[in-house]
């Protein structure tokens, strides 16, 4: 049986300690608001989500559908159409979110993520082969996940000389991604037109075509990798402290480093399988889950998977129903991320 003693003395304010038999861990009281808080905020934009579409209906008529209840289409409408969209949207926001926090605590560098260094280029080139080689679009989830945790792979051992530097790893993955987008203009005037552009319509990020088995997919694989990364968050903040600093304290830099990436890579993998490449929310939500809840820890890593769930959903909804043309939230995100890292790349004035 848990208790829950108030932090006093030598503990810091503010904070509460959690004992179980099996573990005592230190709780944030303002983080866990802050989760709260995002959690509720979550909810309303996926009921908001819920109405809109080219079937209208109230909150409440959504709301009754959700539970079963109203008329056979709206139930049909919400429970078979969109709520799986929903889910797999904050899930989506949610793994992409936690693999840029990994990527930018281990390197240091709040400009990296996932489709910064290259892994998302990877998947993406290695999906477009595929398509226009085989035109095998059943089999491209997998193959899409395969790309990206062979490119996360391939930036790493290249990466590698008597340990992995943080700048090394960004140059590195740049240049990779440098070489893919040769190979992608390679085959794109190597095939049809007709065939690029389908194959490149296919890679756009999106969870317009999400079911509930992707919604359990991505469910499966956060019930699983959620608790490495909260279990890594102390760990990693050692490791934002340099390298020289974390040995002295105990830490295995180069295998902590290893499994912190390991994580982030196999989020950033999950996601693309199964919406495809969405930018710039692994940039983006760490930095704004930081700057409302401070360092990283396994509650601000928390509140971030949160925040990401939301941007993805609201953007996805916006692009869906509010513009006059239909966008996928891969568009509505590079709209709203491209600006967002030329003003981080201005406001860190980052030194490789």
């Amino acid at each position: 049986m848990s208790s829950i003693v108030n932090v006093a003395g030598a503990e810091r304010p503010g904070y509460v300690v959690v004992r179980t038999p099996l573990f005592h861990v230190r709780v944030n009281r303002r983080v866990v608001l802050q989760i709260l808080v995002a959690v509720s905020l979550a909810g309303l934009a996926a009921l908001w989500a819920l109405t809109q579409g080219s079937y209208d209906m109230s909150i409440a008529d959504a709301f009754r559908a959700v539970l079963g209840e109203g008329s056979a289409d709206q139930v049909h409408v919400v429970r078979q159409l969109r709520m799986p969209r929903i889910a797999t949207g904050v899930l989506v926001g949610a793994c992409l979110a936690l693999s840029g926090a990994l990527f930018q605590g281990v390197v240091r560098n709040e400009l990296a993520s996932p489709d910064i260094i290259g892994i998302n280029a990877g998947a993406g080139a290695i999906g477009f082969v595929w398509l226009l080689v085989t035109r095998n679009v059943v089999a491209l989830p997998w193959v899409l996940f395969l790309g990206a945790m062979g490119m996360a792979s391939l930036i790493y051992v290249t990466s590698w000389k008597k340990g992995i530097d943080p700048n090394r790893l960004i140059l590195v993955g740049m240049g990779l991604q440098a070489m893919l987008a040769a190979v992608e203009t390679f085959m794109v005037r190597r095939f049809p037109v007709e065939d690029a552009i389908w194959a490149d319509s296919l890679l756009i990020g999106s969870v317009a075509t999400a079911t509930w088995s992707d919604t359990r997919l991505l469910a499966i694989g956060l019930a699983v990798l959620v608790p490495c990364a909260m279990m890594v968050a102390w760990p990693l903040r050692g490791l934002q402290l340099g390298d020289d600093t974390a040995s002295s304290v105990g830490l295995r830099v180069e295998l902590l480093r290893f499994v912190i990436i390991a994580i982030g890579c196999w989020l950033s993998a999950l996601a693309i399988a199964v919406a495809g490449l969405v930018g710039f929310v692994a940039l983006m939500v760490p930095h704004i889950a930081r700057m409302i809840a401070g360092p990283v820890s396994a509650g601000v890593l928390v509140l971030t998977g949160v925040i990401g769930g939301v941007f993805v959903v609201v953007a996805d909804t916006v692009g869906n129903n509010l513009l006059p043309v239909t966008l996928p939230v891969s568009i509505v995100m590079g709209v709203i991320g491209a600006p967002y890292f030329l003003f981080l790349f201005w406001r860190s004035r980052v030194r490789m």
